[in-house]
């Protein structure tokens, strides 16, 4: 059975919208060559741009920093679920009950469809919530990451402080602005290495699976 890399990840210009608040991003120069004839491209931006992860640094004051994070957080076997949110809010119930089914890993990627919004104002305002039984459900089912195809990950009514917090002091490895989860069979091999930067609070990512092209 033949294989079929998925990349996962969005691809981002200076007319990609950021969350707001955030810097916009910037690329620069633009059809320039320097004089020994070759480019030198600069980028200035956030790195939760996009398809990206989070460090704990980003929300806790001594939290550690993107490069601090074992290589193998990364990579591995993950667990897909396809779930639609009853009336913008992914009720953990909904996650346990699909959670039962698969086998048994460390790593979830949640599919909602909020991918098809992506680029647009309703990515941001529009952003599924979950319940705050979402951090209980994943520290007892010993999940160290969640990949969403949301543009953050937030508790309801409550926003993405407490959840983020929640998360990243358990250690959980959070990767948001996932693409093409849509097509994903529900256990893949998954990767989203970030850029070693030190002292960095996230990082963007190129997010990738592999399946099984007779699961498609």
């Amino acid at each position: 059975m033949a294989n079929v890399w998925i990349d996962l990840t969005h691809e981002i210009d200076e007319t990609t919208l950021v969350y707001p608040g955030d810097p916009q991003v910037e690329i620069s120069p633009k059809n320039q060559r320097m004089k020994d004839d070759f480019s030198l491209r600069q980028i200035h931006t956030a790195m939760h741009v996009g398809t990206h992860l989070d460090a704990p640094s980003h929300y806790l004051k001594d939290g550690n920093d993107v490069e601090s994070i074992p290589l193998e957080r990364f990579l591995g076997i993950a667990n897909v679920i396809h779930i639609k949110p009853d009336q913008g809010l992914i009720r953990t119930k909904d996650l346990q009950h699909a959670w039962e089914t698969l086998p048994k890993t460390d790593k979830l990627l949640l599919d909602t469809s909020h991918a098809t919004k992506f680029n647009t104002t309703e990515y941001f305002s529009q952003c599924p919530s979950f319940e705050p039984s979402l951090f209980d459900f994943l520290h007892e089912q010993g999940i160290r990451l969640i990949g969403l195809d949301l543009p953050t990950v937030q508790y309801q009514n409550v926003g993405p402080a407490k959840a983020h917090e929640d998360l990243l002091s358990d250690g959980i490895v959070i990767v948001e602005g996932l693409n093409k989860l849509d097509q994903l069979s529900n256990t893949v091999f998954f990767g989203c290495p970030p850029l070693k930067i030190k002292g960095m609070d996230g990082s963007m990512v190129r997010a990738f699976a592999l399946v099984d092209s007779s699961l498609l």
